[in-house]
């Protein structure tokens, strides 16, 4: 199990289409030049992301946490600590809406 956070405004057309490699706000704001899909590979790393960086950036938007039901073998992702790094099309039906946005930061024990 992998998981992504993303703008809770995105979460309807991801589990239409599926999560696209793309450089989108988080990656464009750390510099990215390789359109990606970024992967957690536990909560604790959600978390993590969330309470940094992740939350400076869309510190003015609600988020969404996706589960992805692979691995980043299966996907032929690349392990950057606790991040995956993948470079094809997620299809919908791997992905599921973990947290809306409304149990994020209780369901991780962040402060707020």
């Amino acid at each position: 199990m992998l998981y992504h956070v993303t703008p809770s405004k995105n979460v309807k057309s991801i589990l239409t289409e599926g999560l696209e490699p793309k450089i989108g706000k988080a990656s464009e704001t750390n510099g990215e030049k390789q359109p990606c899909v970024y992967l957690f590979t536990s909560l604790d790393w959600v978390k993590e992301g969330i309470e940094t960086w992740l939350g400076e950036i869309y510190w003015d938007e609600d988020l969404s946490v996706l589960s992805i039901n692979t691995t980043a073998e299966e996907l032929g992702g690349e392990v950057n600590g606790g991040e995956v790094l993948v470079n094809r099309l997620i299809p919908p039906a791997d992905i599921k809406e973990l947290y809306p946005p409304e149990e994020v930061y209780d369901a991780l024990g962040i402060e707020y």
